[in-house]
């Protein structure tokens, strides 16, 4: 059929029937917040269902959306392990049997299994470069899945499945802008080719609504999110709005979880930046006190000037860089919990550790 696009909130998944705007046609529930979702037709009955990744753990439904309805999916294949907790997930049909299986990619090289089991590798494919994103699709309607690569508005395709060595470019072509995050469907059915024979294209999508062209983050976009996430109103303290949660780490787990695909460290405020390094130690690493901070970072500090004033300490995202002001978004605790922007001034050796999470925005 035409693949159509969903959008992940927490662990709602909201489903659109059809590639237009307006209100979703079904809602699914599955996993956790902190989980990065998956979707791929894992009995080959012909419909993609949802799965989640923790860790090194896969966990696949096979219940299916109904429309106009809220569902539970539940957990309908073995829960497996696959692959390293840092690694980047793929799903594809790689043997061309018409059953989507996972593989990950870590660096540039992906390791792809036939069957949603715990075990080796099938086959490995190298693409790209280990700072590109990797996509997986069916550019020539053979019925087998293969990877392809996207770095800025350049895409380069290889039609080499499992069966063949290597992986080289077949078809390379520039679309949308630099920062546009790719995706991949068959948009529209083509009703001469039978329905395993379909062929993928690419699309984009701009995340105006949470980066720009500068660098910085939305943070009126990100703002109005949480809000509506945590069904916040206006409160007595201007333009801080009251949240109903647990303390500070409130907005730094939220967007963790909602907005990237990384995965969330816990600890206190802090420690947040810590965690997130030992939660994902291929992907991030702090930034060295000395260098000025990005858009898009996580801040986790014991000092006052960043806002710690107990023992627990202060976390926070950096949503813009203007030199050295930074404005961040933050929760507090107590009494009077709220979320606030706020301009601070940063200055080389603060007492303060970033960690960047914006290469890793969904």
């Amino acid at each position: 059929g035409t693949d159509t696009l969903a959008v992940r909130r927490g662990n709602q998944v909201l489903i659109n029937n059809s590639n237009t705007s307006g209100t979703s046609n079904t809602y699914l529930y599955y996993g956790n917040a902190s989980d990065e979702v998956i979707v791929g037709d894992w009995n080959g009955d012909g419909y993609d269902t949802l799965g989640v990744h923790r860790g090194g753990q896969f966990l696949l439904s096979n219940t299916k959306a109904q429309s106009g309805k809220s569902v539970t999916a539940v957990q309908d294949v073995a829960i497996f392990n696959y692959g390293d907790s840092g690694d980047k997930v793929l799903v594809g049909d790689w043997d061309g049997n018409g059953t989507d299986t996972v593989g990950v990619r870590r660096g540039d090289t992906a390791y792809l299994r036939n069957s949603n089991t715990s075990g080796v590798a099938n086959a490995t494919k190298t693409m790209g470069l280990s700072t590109d994103r990797m996509l997986v699709g069916d550019w020539d309607g053979d019925g087998y899945d293969t990877l392809g690569v996207q770095r800025g508005n350049w895409f380069a395709l290889s039609n080499r499945h499992i069966g063949v060595s290597g992986a080289p470019v077949d078809v390379s072509f520039y679309y949308g802008s630099s920062n546009d995050v790719g995706l991949v469907g068959n948009w529209t059915l083509d009703t001469s080719r039978a329905k395993s024979l379909q062929t993928d294209t690419i699309g984009v999508r701009r995340p105006s609504a949470t980066s720009s062209s500068s660098g910085n983050l939305d943070t009126n976009a990100i703002l109005a999110s949480f809000r509506a996430t945590y069904g916040v109103y206006y409160s007595p303290w201007g333009d801080n709005y009251y949240v109903s949660s647990n303390g500070c780490t409130t907005l730094a787990a939220w967007f963790i979880g909602t907005r990237t695909t990384l995965t969330y460290g816990r600890g206190n405020g802090g420690e947040v930046a810590k965690q997130l390094v030992s939660a994902n130690p291929t992907k991030l690493s702090l930034t060295p006190r000395t260098s000025a901070p990005r858009a898009g970072s996580i801040f986790s500090s014991y000092s006052s000037k960043y806002g710690a004033s107990g023992a627990y300490g202060h976390v926070g995202l950096v949503t813009a860089v203007d030199g050295n002001k930074l404005t961040i978004l933050e929760t507090w605790a107590g009494i009077s919990n709220y979320v606030q922007s706020r301009t601070i001034d940063w200055s080389s050796g603060d007492a303060v550790d970033f960690v960047y999470v914006g290469g890793y925005l969904r």
